[in-house]
Formats: structure tokens, C-alpha cells, sequence
């Protein structure tokens, strides 16, 4: 196995250079798509950094006799950049691999018969912020790229590549933010807890009460209830408000789906009614009040269709005389 400073050195025979500018480095004609060794030398770092994943440079450099165990993530791109420069067992496996990867954007930029069309797709890509890899790897290869599409390439490569550093610090200072602002809500999550455990302790294990008088038994005594209106997602907890005091319930959604003409007999089957009022059309409002004044029964009319609402209602139906009504202000 090679040692770091030889491979190093073997990828840099002149001394080490600047990757960043290409300006410099033509771009040769080759009338088909170009190899990753017959790319500029300069594009080399942005292209591997870009388009080839570190797991991947640690799968791929052992095959080709490189003991990579050892070393940093930069070390090893440095290495695999300089080998990138000529024609190796490494450029060759990193070739392979990158043309299988990225064989859909390589099929998009295929129909491109000049650099203009190169360009377009190219930004295209950038544009939509979509497979940018696979982009970059399309259009430098591409046999229509020239000198000054290649150098406008590597230079949007390089700005993005600030623009991502800058946007994964700013992730990372929210990131910080949201670990914190977690932190204190469990902190009071905690408080809260230690506070109903110190008061269900003070009730001798019981959970306390939530403040409201309650009935003291099942105080509607059989008695069937009939809701009129109300949300359709709360209909299950209406039921439960009327059972737990000893009651029976009905529903009717107030005309939104069911016909009309099902009040009268629903009415006639109840022996109270609650009517949420900001919740049932015009028509099944009068025809309800009309039904519960014709047949005497007692009606409840409140606005908000929460279920705490229509628990105050049937406590006002408790002592309801036949006929009555009774309107809740929320």
C-alpha cells in the first residue's frame, strides 16, 4: 500500500497548484462525450467534491490499491483529484460509476446539438435546484461544451457551493435555536407534571377535579337528548356528555345532509333538545322551534358547538320544565 505523502506526491508531480480558476485550461474539442481524464484539470475538484460522495471515494480508492483507513475526508479527495488528471485504474472506476449514477441527467442533456443548448439545459438545472450532480457531470462531459460554458459552469459551481456552506450555518445557528426552545419546554413540561403529581398527592391520590360543579350522580335519569347542529367531528364527544350523566342521545346535523322532514320525528322521540344554533341552516332552525313548541318540549339554543358548551346545556336541562326555552350566552 502507497503511504499518504507518495500518493500525494504522485498525484502532484509539479508541486501542488491552484484547483479554483480554470481560465487558463482549454477545453478540447472531442466530437463525442469526454472522460473524466480528459476534462480540464481544474474542474476536477468541484466535479469530485460535487458529484462523487465520500462513501463512495472510500468504496472505490481501495480497489484500486489505495489504503484509505487512515485518512481524512480531504485527504482522500485530494488524493482522487490528482489521479483524476490521467488515465488510471481509479479515473476509470470513478468513470464507470459516475456514468451509471447519473445516466438520466447525462440522457437529458443527449438531445443538446451546441453549447447554447447545453447552456439552457444547464440552467434549467440550476434553476430548479434539481439533481445538480448529475447536471454538472452531463454538461461538463458533454461534446458541445466549450471554453466559456465550462468556465460559466465553474464558476456557478463555485458561488453555489458558498451560498450551500452559508445556508447549512444558518441550519445549523435555527438548529441550535429549536434544540434550546425544545429544551425549555420540557423543562416546563416537567414543572407541570411535578405540579399535578404534588396536587393528585394533596387530593390522597385522586386526580383533581377540573374546577366545575359536576353532577353528583346520573342527573338526566334516562332521559334521551336530542342535538341538533354541531360539528360532525365532535358528534362522539356530545354522546359521551350526555351517557355520563345517565341520558340517551340523538343527532341531527341541522340540514346539512340529513332531510328536514327527520327533525319532527327525532323531536318526537326526545325528550329534551339542544340546538346549536350557529350550526344548522335557517329553515331547520324554525322548524325545530316550532316542533318543540308544538310538542313541549324543553330546547336549549347555544352558539358555540364545542363540547363543553353543550355539557353547560344539558345542565341547564336538568331542571328544564316541558316547554321551556333556554338560551346560553358563550
Amino acid at each position: 500500500m502507497n503511504t499518504l505523502a507518495q500518493m500525494i506526491s504522485s498525484a502532484f508531480p509539479g508541486g501542488p497548484r491552484c484547483l479554483c480558476s480554470p481560465e487558463d485550461v482549454p477545453v478540447t474539442a472531442l466530437g463525442r462525450r469526454r472522460k473524466l481524464w480528459e476534462l480540464p484539470h481544474a474542474f476536477h475538484c468541484a466535479l469530485i467534491g460535487t458529484c462523487l460522495p465520500v462513501p463512495e471515494m472510500r468504496r472505490l480508492a481501495p480497489h484500486s490499491g489505495y489504503d484509505v483507513s487512515k485518512m481524512t475526508d480531504y485527504s482522500l479527495h485530494t488524493v482522487v483529484v490528482g489521479y483524476c488528471e490521467e488515465r488510471s485504474t481509479l479515473a476509470e472506476a470513478i468513470q464507470r460509476f459516475l456514468d451509471k449514477r447519473h445516466a438520466q441527467a447525462v440522457a437529458r442533456f443527449t438531445p443538446a446539438k451546441a453549447a447554447a443548448d447545453v447552456a439552457y439545459t444547464w440552467r434549467e438545472a440550476l434553476a430548479a435546484g434539481a439533481d445538480i450532480p448529475g447536471a454538472l457531470w452531463a454538461a461538463w462531459t458533454h461534446p458541445c461544451t466549450d471554453d466559456e460554458l465550462g468556465r460559466e459552469i465553474h464558476g456557478d459551481i463555485h458561488m453555489l457551493s458558498h451560498q450551500v456552506g452559508a445556508g447549512v450555518r444558518a441550519d445549523l445557528r435555527q438548529l441550535e435555536r429549536h434544540r434550546n426552545d425544545a429544551q425549555s419546554l420540557r423543562q416546563e413540561l416537567d414543572a407541570l407534571r411535578r405540579a399535578v403529581e404534588d396536587e393528585r398527592r394533596a387530593h390522597g391520590g385522586e386526580t383533581p377535579e377540573c374546577g366545575r360543579t359536576c353532577p353528583p350522580g346520573p342527573a338526566l335519569e334516562g332521559r334521551c337528548v336530542l342535538c341538533v347542529g354541531g360539528r360532525s367531528g365532535l358528534v362522539e364527544g356530545y354522546c359521551k356528555a350526555v351517557e355520563q350523566r345517565g341520558g340517551r342521545f340523538l343527532h341531527h346535523d341541522g340540514g346539512q345532509q340529513e332531510h328536514l322532514h327527520r327533525i319532527d320525528a327525532a323531536i318526537a322521540n326526545a325528550d329534551a333538545v339542544v340546538c346549536q344554533s350557529s350550526c344548522v341552516s335557517h329553515a331547520a332552525y324554525w322548524r325545530m322551534k316550532e316542533a318543540c313548541k308544538k310538542l313541549g318540549k324543553p330546547c336549549v339554543f347555544v352558539q358555540s358547538a364545542g363540547v363543553g358548551s353543550f355539557a353547560r346545556s344539558l345542565e341547564a336541562l336538568v331542571d328544564a320544565p316541558a316547554g321551556q326555552v333556554i338560551r346560553l350566552t358563550d
